[in-house]
């Protein structure tokens, strides 16, 4: 993923579905981590510590891209506030030191590798599921990146990736098309098969 690509996600609580935290990263996997490990965010430690004693993790919804993540974060925290979720807040985390047992962090490490990390990818990959059964349930016979970034609110780099999976699983004919005035990089089309021709 560009480094100027960021993923806004939300964790919530299992137990009650609600939004408890916004937060942003470009590798949402490591963020997870980080974030059941981090012995300095306290009310948000104590939160996820208390998941755990349970037996459960936070529940992770990645929810948009964005080239300018604390402007889009702040909006959704904005947004989830006025619909009354008690979110907690970065500034309201205290940063000194909090010591937590290597017992602990062996504890949540197993934990994210058992049970966050396949959610996470799990989530991803209905995410995208979806995406893609938009586009085949589209009227479109070819499909431009920007097209795809239009219907879905999605960026360029994902867009490719979404037409790049229509060629090579579901059977859509892959072209190139040259720039207008013919400077610049060829665009790639993504362009439907006739009935009876798709590979599904």
């Amino acid at each position: 993923m560009p480094d100027n690509i960021y993923q806004i996600f939300v964790l919530k609580d299992p137990r009650t579905g609600e939004a408890r935290y916004v937060g942003h990263s470009r590798n949402p996997e490591l963020r997870f981590r980080q974030l059941l490990e981090d012995a300095k965010r306290n009310e948000l430690r104590e939160w996820i510590a208390g998941l755990l004693g349970e037996g459960l993790v936070p529940e992770m919804t990645i929810v948009e891209e964005a080239t300018s993540p604390r402007t889009a974060k702040k909006r959704l925290a904005r947004s989830l506030r006025e619909q009354g979720y008690a979110l907690i807040r970065d500034e309201d985390l205290p940063r000194g030191p909090y010591h937590t047992s290597e017992r602990i962090k062996a504890m949540r490490r197993r934990i994210v590798r058992e049970k966050m990390i396949p959610a996470l990818r799990a989530a991803l990959e209905e995410r995208t599921a979806k995406r893609i059964q938009r586009l085949l349930d589209s009227d479109y016979d070819r499909l431009t990146s920007h097209e795809v970034c239009e219907m879905l609110q999605c960026t360029i780099p994902t867009a490719l990736k979404y037409l790049k999976i229509l060629i090579e699983h579901h059977g859509w004919d892959r072209q190139f098309v040259a720039p207008k005035g013919g400077l610049g990089r060829h665009r790639l089309v993504a362009i439907r098969p006739e009935k009876g021709d798709s590979n599904g």
